[in-house]
């Protein structure tokens, strides 16, 4: 009897502990998952691997010739790709590719980065603060998540909203109107790099942004390392917006009703490099990436990805002044006097 009651209690048993050693396996699942895939290495992976891409895309002749191009450059490459007899047969080949960049927006959709950059900074900033201020419990995915302080977050969040502010302003008040095109795939990885710039300045101090009882004294800006971001934050923008009413003001105001015109810059600046309001956008984000101690590998990350696309897009418009100028548009350095 004794060993009936035992049996039974055995089977009764089993099931719980079957639970209960499932419920175990799950909690472990879980915990690994969320230290494996923390969403600061998701956007890790998307500025390298769109980084990647661009460069494949680069070397690739086909891939070059069809998605690299935009603006000018586009206009371009569609001129170089037309042609009879065995050029045109070549062209067959590459149909595929050639229906896939046909699809085009207008180049001045460039605004929309920006809309998005500053509408999604305010609005992160607006979430931090409305944690903070209900003491939500922080999520496991972003808890453990301390490589920023307080003041770098906040710090690199204000030049992510200044950067996207300035670049709005300039669409509408400096730039001037064109029917240029670009690859609705250019625009669309635009999109998601401003999305996911607006995670990356702060996610990586997370739990520090979100814990109500962190904060910062405004003294703390006062050292030699944000004093040196912030400086460089400042003459890379004033630099850009520089450069961008320059290379606006060769273009005619009528130039969008009629045949695009286009000329050699005569800023001293374009003199050394094809491109240097690309140089200055690189400053732009490798301040923020000082700004937090060279320490924030999201940030890091972000920089490659900034640097690979503009030194891409860069060589392309070298290749476009040459092409268009003769020797006058051969200038030595692509991006940076001195190193490419």
């Amino acid at each position: 009897m004794a060993g009936v009651q035992l049996g039974v209690q055995a089977a009764v048993n089993a099931p719980s502990d079957r639970c209960e050693c499932f419920a175990i396996d799950i909690e472990s699942l879980h915990s690994a998952y969320t230290m494996l895939l923390p969403l600061p290495f998701l956007l890790r992976a998307y500025f390298l691997l769109t980084s990647c891409s661009v460069l494949l895309a680069y070397v690739t002749p086909s891939l070059r010739a069809s998605f690299i191009p935009y603006g000018k450059t586009l206009t371009s490459s569609a001129k170089n790709k037309s042609g009879t007899g065995s050029q045109a047969r070549e062209q067959k080949k590459d149909s595929l590719l050639d229906w896939a960049a046909s699809w085009t927006v207008p180049k001045k959709f460039f605004k929309h980065f920006y809309v998005l950059s500053t509408f999604v900074s305010i609005g992160w900033a607006w979430v931090i603060i409305e944690r903070r201020w209900r003491d939500a419990p922080i999520s496991p995915w972003l808890s453990t998540w301390r490589t920023q302080s307080s003041l770098e977050v906040a710090l690199t969040w204000a030049m992510m909203l200044i950067q996207g502010v300035r670049r709005l302003c300039e669409c509408f008040f400096v730039e001037r109107p064109t029917q240029a095109r670009m690859w609705i795939g250019h625009y669309v990885v635009g999109l998601g790099f401003y999305s996911a710039m607006s995670l990356a300045v702060w996610i990586e101090g997370a739990s520090n942004v979100l814990d109500p009882n962190s904060s910062f004294q405004i003294s703390q800006l006062v050292t030699p390392k944000t004093m040196l971001a912030v400086a460089l934050f400042i003459g890379a923008s004033v630099r850009q917006c520089t450069l961008h009413a320059h290379l606006a003001s060769l273009r005619p105001p009528t130039s969008a009703a009629s045949k695009p015109e286009y000329k050699l810059p005569t800023h001293p600046a374009f003199l050394r490099t094809v491109a240097p309001h690309y140089t200055a956008e690189i400053g732009i984000y490798a301040a923020m990436v000082l700004a937090n101690s060279g320490s924030n590998l999201t940030l890091w990350c972000a920089l490659v990805w900034v640097a690979v696309n503009l030194s891409v897009s860069a060589t392309s418009s070298r290749e476009w002044m040459i092409e268009r100028f003769g020797e006058r548009g051969r200038i030595r350095w692509v991006i940076m006097a001195g190193v490419y």
